[in-house]
């Protein structure tokens, strides 16, 4: 939500969560060498770091909209009770 890029890595459901490359990057657990790799690359380009940061705060907006959300839930409602 702050517009920073997201270093995670691939365990769970995280990866549901990040588009790697376009909304965050994720790299194997337990890859210290990868994940060296990564910081430094990312210290060395800041127009990306802005791109994938700007592009994580608009999926998480969107993602997290609580007009739709809440809307999503009552349709959900309705279509339950119209089953009766």
């Amino acid at each position: 939500m702050l517009g920073l890029p997201v270093v995670a890595t691939y365990v769970g459901g995280v990866p549901s969560l990040i588009d790697n490359g376009r909304t965050g990057y994720l790299i194997p657990a337990n890859d210290p060498y990868q994940l060296a790799y990564l910081l430094r690359r990312l210290g060395e380009d800041r127009e990306a770091n802005f791109n994938v940061g700007a592009a994580a705060r608009t999926e998480a907006l969107r993602r997290h909209d609580r007009t739709a959300i809440v809307n999503g839930l009552m349709d959900t409602y309705r279509q339950i009770v119209a089953q009766r």
